[in-house]
């Protein structure tokens, strides 16, 4: 019954999707990967990184809002809050209202500016795409699909509807991270940035954890060597 329920969710929500999956790693790519000599890290205090942040948005802000206008007609998409969060993560992250949230630790781990630039351009990116709104839909349509589902399965009520929405959140997942990456790489080419510097970044964020060569069924983001790999194939 289980099955039955993951594989109608499956053909009902992933039918769409662009697939990470169907691209394939080469071994060369996760030698450059593993063996890539990448540059110390330049500390920076929170005033500082708050600076130096500041001036990677007004350099990337003129592009980003031209294609924004270009790609939705929902203005609001176009604006965006950023704070900064002191804390030792790598990470960035959007959220409501237009909101980018970039810790401490993703600004004092980069060295070229470049590096910081992709990561605020990819999570605009999600903003100018909708994606949060698209994955609220994508949640509710499945937890929905699941607890009809469940009516003719025998599954309780709630656990198929847990279970759908949780393939509904991240049916979309993989496609977005490719979107945002895109808009990404298209924003920092319009902003006169080194895209192969860039790309360090997405090595550099590669080698930060532990990530896997490819990504598997319900993974919400495709693996750091396939984003490399789509990095690279972007026109």
């Amino acid at each position: 019954m289980l099955s039955r329920l993951i594989c109608t969710l499956f053909f009902v929500l992933f039918s769409s999707e662009v697939s990470s999956q169907d691209m394939k790693v080469s071994k060369e790519l996760i030698k450059e990967i593993n063996t890539f000599k990448l540059k110390k890290p330049i500390y920076r205090t929170k005033s500082q990184s708050l600076k130096y942040l500041e001036g990677v948005i007004e350099k990337i802000k003129p592009s980003a809002e031209l294609l924004c206008m270009e790609i939705t007609s929902n203005r609001k998409n176009c604006k965006w809050e950023l704070e900064i969060i002191s804390g030792n993560e790598f990470n960035a992250y959007a959220s409501g209202d237009n909101k980018i949230s970039f810790y401490t630790g993703l600004v004092r781990g980069i060295y070229y500016e470049e590096e910081l630039a992709f990561v605020v351009a990819h999570e605009i990116g999600h903003h100018i795409a909708n994606h949060l709104n698209e994955s609220k839909r994508s949640t509710t349509i499945g937890a929905i699909l699941g607890a009809a589902i469940a009516l003719d399965s025998g599954l309780p009520p709630g656990d198929a509807s847990q279970i759908g929405a949780y393939i509904g959140r991240f049916s979309f997942s993989r496609r977005q991270e490719i979107e945002a990456d895109t808009i990404s790489k298209k924003i920092l080419i319009n902003s006169g940035y080194d895209i192969k510097k860039a790309r360090i970044g997405l090595i550099r964020l590669t080698r930060t954890g532990l990530s896997k060569t490819n990504s598997a069924f319900l993974d919400s983001h495709p693996s750091g060597p396939e984003r490399v790999l789509i990095f690279d194939k972007i026109q």
